[in-house]
């Protein structure tokens, strides 16, 4: 299989699951946009959310935890760091297409979230800060995916890794679109974003070369 959009049945059936939280992160950033000026936002938003899609979803969307069983983050940092094909520092060795595709991946879209985190915190006036907000959550949401994904393959999960690679993927072209489309007051420089628009770009082509390896060794994995 070469196209990486042409998902199998097993990868079609988690997705349909986690298209659910998509509809809770449209109506997250929304209702950011309505309240989220006012100091007590978190008081009037948390209800609506909970009152929406329920407290255990709530919880589990904004604990950024898309797996019941996922313990990720409780693991102690030597091991998160040795998960193999991960986000890793190259120790000298020659790396394999999937180490080298997902550090670039992992590289351009973490430049990115920091490179958004310094135009947010430096030069952003205080009308662009709600557009900025939701953008910086979804590059957030971004490499959360990202991340997961590591995880969940280095335990074998190579189609709920695949998954959570296209969350990443339409996050990143949501991130884009917003970007395109933001006008910054008080900044002079024509197109602002440029350089965090064409590295979440550029990060396409070694994502979906990580979803066509996730897929062919997850195949050679079969007993049959």
């Amino acid at each position: 299989m070469d196209d990486p959009n042409q998902a199998t049945y097993a990868e079609l059936e988690i997705e349909k699951q986690l298209q659910q939280s998509d509809v809770f992160v449209h109506r997250y950033l929304q209702l950011i946009g309505e309240y989220g000026e006012l100091p007590d936002c978190d008081d009037i938003i948390m209800p609506l959310l909970t009152n929406e899609f329920g407290k255990e979803t709530v919880d589990q969307m904004l604990g950024d935890a898309p797996w019941e069983d996922d313990d990720s983050d409780m693991l102690p940092l030597d091991e998160t760091e040795d998960r193999k094909g991960g986000f890793m520092e190259n120790d000298g060795r020659k790396q394999s297409p999937l180490e080298e595709n997902s550090g670039k991946a992992a590289s351009l879209i973490a430049s990115s979230l920091l490179g958004w985190c310094n135009i947010y915190g430096m030069d952003l006036t205080k009308q662009d800060r709600m557009e900025a907000m939701r953008i910086l959550y979804l590059l957030s949401k971004t490499f959360s995916f990202l991340l997961q994904a590591f995880d969940v393959q280095a335990e074998g999960d190579y189609i709920k890794a695949i998954a959570l690679i296209q969350r990443c993927k339409r996050f990143s072209s949501w991130v884009r679109q917003r970007l395109k489309a933001f006008v910054v007051t008080g900044l002079n420089l024509e197109s602002p974003f440029d350089n965090i628009i064409e590295c979440l770009e550029d990060s396409v082509e070694p994502l979906n070369a990580i979803i066509l390896e996730y897929r062919r060794i997850d195949h050679e994995d079969l007993p049959f």
